[in-house]
């Protein structure tokens, strides 16, 4: 087992019991795995998500579009899902639609669910960002992701739980690109690049593929305010594994577009435990449901350790 921040992972010891379970090792044999052997060509990205059914009601359009033959043919996706939304006690019914979700509608190439006693759904929980930061990292180590998604800093809904999420991931980068996680070695090549998933106003989230063009006149506008920048970001974003077969580009964001909408409804009528009439309207309405806007994080170091 390896160490973070002076403190035992605790979610990864073997003999750890959390509500009536015995936990086992991340990626024990009934992790949700379909091949553990890749080809160096293949891309990767790697979704990580708070609670089964977020692939579904916000990154639908981005996971459609990645595991579309002939569009992206060589990315590999896996989802890691921090928890298994056992607020209301339907974690084991919760985490079999999210298997079903994530492999058998969208096709996924493996799914994972952390569910350590420190993350377990709640508007009230506040999930530490050093566990969030070791899941991410023993998920980074035994799938190599070249990109990672995840929600931005307002988490898209504001649940508490996404927003730590995005703060775990972040942190995890931070001191990746450190080389403060001990007994692993990160460099420049192998640490993933970070893009979140755009939270956009309230007014917009609700008008359904009519915010297409909102989203591409704000695309558009950062686009246009980052030609100063430099080219060889412009270079890297253009060979990232998002950016072949989005509808808009700029060298920091990409938006997916949904071409079968019936696949993301698909995938969301899985979650059987959460298909009740609200979220048949959020569904029904939602942007995230037809349009994803992704944005590319540039982590560096801490201003005090940048070159004046």
């Amino acid at each position: 087992y390896y160490y973070y921040s002076k403190y035992k992972c605790k979610r990864f010891a073997l003999k750890e019991e959390t509500v009536g379970t015995q936990k086992k090792r991340l990626f024990s044999r009934r992790s949700y795995s379909k091949e553990k052997d890749f080809k160096e060509e293949e891309k990767k990205v790697m979704l990580v998500i708070s609670h089964p059914d977020d692939e579904a009601m916000f990154f639908g359009p981005t996971l459609e579009s990645l595991k579309t033959k002939n569009l992206i043919p060589t990315t590999k996706v896996f989802c890691i899902c921090l928890s298994n939304g056992n607020v209301h006690g339907l974690g084991q019914a919760r985490a079999k639609e999210l298997k079903k979700s994530t492999l058998e509608v969208f096709k996924l190439d493996g799914c994972v669910i952390a569910d350590s006693e420190d993350l377990q759904d709640g508007m009230d929980n506040v999930w530490p960002l050093e566990e969030i930061a070791n899941v991410v990292h023993e998920c980074v180590q035994h799938y190599s992701p070249d990109v990672i998604l995840t929600f931005d800093e307002r988490g898209v809904s504001k649940h508490p739980n996404h927003v730590q999420t995005h703060r775990g991931v972040m942190r995890f980068i931070v001191e990746a690109k450190l080389g403060a996680i001990p007994n692993a070695e990160y460099t420049e090549e192998n640490v993933p690049e970070v893009w979140v998933l755009e939270t956009t106003p309230f007014y917009r989230t609700f008008m359904g593929a009519m915010d297409y063009w909102a989203s591409v006149v704000t695309t558009t506008r950062k686009k246009k305010g980052s030609k100063n920048t430099s080219n060889e970001s412009s270079s890297s974003s253009s060979n990232s594994s998002l950016a072949a077969g989005a509808s808009s580009t700029s060298s920091s964001s990409v938006m997916f577009c949904s071409r079968n909408p019936s696949l993301v409804l698909e995938a969301m009528r899985t979650h059987a435990t959460q298909w009740v009439w609200y979220r048949k309207l959020y569904v029904a309405f939602s942007r995230y449901s037809l349009l994803n806007t992704l944005r590319r994080m540039d982590v560096g170091p801490p201003p005090s350790q940048q070159e004046k």
